[in-house]
């Protein structure tokens, strides 16, 4: 007989409650996996070299602060033959070499443009902070990912036991069957039924094997490990934390992945405008360069003419009209301003309202954990005292078959219960932005 002590073993599972503020309690062996995700996803290298482009091209926004020097030389090289023709005759001079050298060296620069130069850095630097944030969105999902399907695979796991166990029961009730119809007491449906009970339990634990099997391959490919990959999975008992919605709330609303992305949005937003208001303003270029130039003419009256020396000068450029192109530029800019304004607004709402249905959820699952749990005590101890009355004949086999079909309906429904509160609590964690924060 399985008793109630044997019942824990069976399922491993329990309500732990732990005070955490917005952190989600995990096991060693969980945290290997996240430390090998990060490392390891082939997705999240890809990305990374976005960031080191956008990198580069802050080094490239950084040059329209800086002059730029440019040096060019040239060598121009003939072999010709002259004719002078004069009032006091024709003077023929032989084919003689003729060499043209110069070179340069020359630096510009614009002293000031409106301030677009600069805003063209600030840009790119905030594009730096794009490519960090897709790099932190992406860790952000492939930790939920890892956790979801562990905890999936605890699920699973749990299925299996609980399968086993109506298993063991639904066997137990075939061979009293058996027996009763050996010696004359039993009939042949009751026999047929257990049967057909315990060939159903023993194909859903197929199905969950097969699920967990599942699990497993996503579990690798995430982590960049080939399929057949041994995945263990030691926990059996599903911690769920003490939530507090008021720190996920506030820790939502500064460091939640897509707040950070608007406010990022909303500074490459002012940039564009100030480019815009940019191009009204004059525009202030400097140069200055050293050339030195020689001429060698074998066949010339000058046989050698050459110059060297220093140059420089400002360039000042004023728009005075341009068809309003810059005044459209600027009002579409002062629009995509309030667009953005707006979508934060939206988004936060939007995430409170998620947050809000989360943590209900997340109260109800466990809620419904503890009324499971009861029930499934009450389940146990009916399917110990209905198994002792269908030994003695007191109880038929379709009596205890609905007995049997109870406990297993709440043993399911325990281990869903105590499987929704931790997704809840997972997706609260991944609302409140925190859950890198734990990555060791």
């Amino acid at each position: 007989m399985i008793t109630k002590s044997k019942l824990l073993i069976i399922t491993g599972l329990c309500l732990i409650i732990y005070s955490n503020g917005v952190y989600a309690q995990r096991s060693e062996q969980l945290k290997l996996y996240e430390v090998r995700v990060l490392e390891a996803n082939l997705s999240k290298k890809a990305d990374a070299l976005n960031v080191e482009i956008a990198r580069n091209n802050l080094n490239k926004g950084l040059a329209g602060l800086t002059p730029r020097i440019n040096f060019t030389a040239g060598d121009d090289v003939s072999y010709t033959s002259n004719i002078n023709e004069s009032a006091n005759g024709i003077n023929r001079n032989g084919f003689r070499f003729n060499n043209a050298f110069n070179a340069a060296l020359l630096a510009n620069m614009t002293l000031y443009n409106g301030g677009r130069n600069r805003n063209l850095y600030e840009r790119y630097r905030i594009l730096t902070d794009v490519a960090d944030l897709n790099q932190r969105q992406i860790s952000e999902n492939l930790i939920y990912q890892i956790r979801s399907l562990y905890y999936q695979a605890i699920r699973q796991i749990q299925l299996i036991k609980a399968s086993e166990t109506a298993i063991d029961y639904s066997d137990q009730r075939l061979q009293l069957a058996t027996n009763k119809l050996d010696i004359g007491t039993g009939n042949k449906v009751e026999v047929l039924q257990a049967e057909l009970d315990r060939n159903q339990y023993a194909s859903d634990l197929e199905n969950y094997k097969n699920a967990l099997n599942n699990i497993f391959v996503q579990m690798n490919s995430l982590m960049n490990l080939p399929p057949g990959n041994l995945i263990e999975i030691p926990d059996t008992i599903f911690s769920i934390g003490n939530l507090n919605k008021a720190d996920i709330e506030a820790s939502m609303q500064q460091q939640h992945v897509e707040i950070v992305r608007n406010r990022i949005n909303y500074s490459l937003a002012l940039n564009k405008l100030d480019d815009a208001k940019g191009q009204w303003k004059p525009t202030l270029d400097a140069n200055l360069g050293y050339s030195f130039s020689r001429a060698d003419n074998g066949g010339g009256f000058f046989r050698v003419n050459s110059s060297n020396g220093a140059a420089g000068g400002l360039t000042l450029s004023v728009p005075i009209y341009d068809g309003r192109a810059v005044r459209s530029q600027i009002k579409n800019a002062e629009v995509e301003v309030r667009q953005v304004e707006l979508q934060n607004e939206d988004l936060k709402v939007q995430l409170l309202n998620s947050l809000n249905q989360y943590y209900n959820n997340y109260q109800n699952a466990i809620e419904l954990v503890r009324l499971q749990e009861r029930n499934l005590k009450n389940a146990q101890e009916n399917i110990d005292i209905g198994l002792a009355r269908f030994q003695v004949g007191v109880t038929n086999g379709f009596e205890f078959k609905q007995i049997q079909q109870s406990f297993t309906d709440a043993n399911f429904r325990y281990i869903d219960a105590l499987y929704q509160a931790k997704l809840n609590e997972l997706e609260l964690v991944y609302l409140s932005g925190q859950i890198l924060r734990t990555i060791d």
